[in-house]
């Protein structure tokens, strides 16, 4: 069961990610593109979270955060440059739990994964 889902497409800055939330005992999956995410969001029911980069090729933000439903958009994650300021208020605006510059997301990250993803929460 995936808890939480990657969408990044920065294959060194998707193993940090994936490798940090394996350690702490999250079950994430890492995709590459949005049409992945995006099935993986409809046909997922158990899915708790998302960790999204707002920098993902093909992505249009606001049409693919309003496929996200609001329970997944609690625990949704954004991070991008801190010099794409249109994209990141938009995250913001759109319901992101959570929008930070990259270096931010990068530095915290452990905390912030513990942070939305704790590990007493009871494990389906």
């Amino acid at each position: 069961m995936t808890e939480c889902l990657i969408l990044c497409s920065d294959l060194f800055f998707t193993s940090k990610v994936g490798g940090t939330a394996q350690m702490l005992g999250i079950k994430a999956e890492t995709v590459m593109n949005p049409e992945q995410a995006a099935k993986i969001i409809r046909e997922n029911k158990n899915l708790k979270g998302l960790i999204l980069d707002l920098t993902v090729p093909g992505l249009n933000l606001e049409e693919f955060l309003e496929l996200v439903p609001q329970k997944i958009k609690e625990r949704t994650i954004a991070f991008g440059p801190h010099v794409e300021k249109e994209a990141l208020d938009l995250a913001i605006k759109k319901g992101c739990a959570l929008v930070v510059p990259r270096s931010r997301f990068s530095s915290e990250l452990p905390e912030i994964l513990k942070k939305y993803f704790p590990a007493d929460e009871e494990k389906n």
